[in-house]
Order: C-alpha cells, then sequence, then structure tokens
C-alpha cells in the first residue's frame, strides 16, 4: 500500500533541499550581468580619457565625449533592463516552487499566479482552518509587483509599489541594485521554506 503522506513528505523535503541551490544559480547570474556590464564600460571611460588627454580643441573634445557618452548611457540602460529580468526569473521561480508545493495539498496547477493560489489556498482552510501567517508574505509582493511593472508598465513604479517601500516613487523608472536583489532572495528563501514548512506540519 502507498504511504502517501510518507511520499507527500519526501517530495515537499525534495523542495525545501533545492531552495538555497536554485536562488544561488540565480544570484549568480545576476553577478556575470554586473561584471559583463563591468567589462563593456571599461572600454568606453578609457577612450574618453585618452580624447581628453589628446589636447584636442574644446568643441571636437566635447563632441567625442558626448558620442561616448550616449554609449555608456545606453549600457546603463541595457543593465537595468537585465537585472530587471533577474527579478522576473527570481519571480518565477517563486511562483512555479509555491505551485508545487500547493500541489501537495490538492490545488490545481492550473491556477497559476501566486496571489491566487495564496488566496486558495486561504479558502479551502488546508491549514489548521487558520491563516497561513507566513513568513515574509507582504515582502514577496514587492517582487511581485517589479515583476509584474516590467511586464506591462515598461517598469515604472505606481502607488502600490510606493506604498510598499518608499525606496520606489510613483511614476519614476524603477532601478534594481545588487542590494535589492539580495534582499529579493531573502525574502523568496524565507517564503518558500515558511510555506513547506506550514504545508508539513498539517499533511495527515
Amino acid at each position: 500500500m502507498i504511504d502517501m503522506v510518507y511520499a507527500k513528505k519526501r517530495y515537499l523535503e525534495f523542495l525545501s533541499d533545492e531552495i538555497d541551490t536554485q536562488i544561488w544559480i540565480i544570484g549568480s547570474v545576476y553577478q556575470k550581468l554586473e561584471e559583463s556590464f563591468l567589462d563593456d564600460q571599461k572600454p568606453i571611460h578609457e577612450e574618453i580619457q585618452k580624447v581628453k588627454e589628446e589636447q584636442l580643441d574644446q568643441e571636437t573634445e566635447d563632441s567625442i565625449v558626448e558620442y561616448l557618452s550616449e554609449d555608456g548611457i545606453l549600457l546603463e540602460k541595457m543593465k537595468h533592463l537585465a537585472q530587471a529580468n533577474v527579478v522576473t526569473m527570481l519571480y518565477h521561480y517563486l511562483e512555479n516552487q509555491t505551485k508545487r508545493a500547493l500541489k501537495v495539498v490538492g490545488i490545481p496547477n492550473r491556477i497559476s499566479e501566486l496571489d491566487k493560489l495564496l488566496e486558495r489556498m486561504e479558502n479551502l482552510r488546508v491549514i489548521n482552518d487558520k491563516s497561513l501567517d507566513l513568513v515574509c508574505y507582504d515582502e514577496i509582493q514587492e517582487v511581485r509587483i517589479i515583476n509584474n511593472r516590467y511586464k506591462h508598465n515598461n517598469g515604472i513604479a505606481n502607488a502600490y509599489l510606493a506604498q510598499i517601500n518608499s525606496k520606489w516613487v510613483e511614476g519614476d523608472q524603477i532601478i534594481v541594485s545588487e542590494s535589492d536583489i539580495t534582499r529579493f532572495q531573502d525574502y523568496v528563501i524565507k517564503f518558500l521554506s515558511s510555506l513547506i514548512s506550514k504545508i508539513e506540519q498539517f499533511i495527515k
């Protein structure tokens, strides 16, 4: 006879064990992107320095520096977009892992959006007929909104995002920093670990 309780707990254990590795992989992608953009920026800075040392007339120097600076600005915009894509990777991992965990308690995979998944779980009262009270639930909303703003609104912050974290200003471009990525990774690890732990406690 199949021991479904053991099977479910073994599967959740597997999900839990792989969290740190997967988050590390996403973090490594960010680090590689950062290193790549720094390498791409270096020749531009070096060329600007050479131009300034050539003692050209001011108008010529200014024109060349302007052209080179525009290249640097374009690279910076590409960097910001790449950083946003790392947030997207992180969010999709969060969403997929949540789906996999909730499958154990009978919530179907066809429910794909994170907020709808958790709402369905609350409605089913599968966890001891009480609120889930998940660690970092509020914090992961920041990750979700940033992902959605880049997906649908060209990465422009809205009032809700500004309300969650005063760092973001409504109407401004969302520029994700290395410290933001680190924060988001921490939120995702804590949230998923909390979710899996809650489910494990009440599997019967």
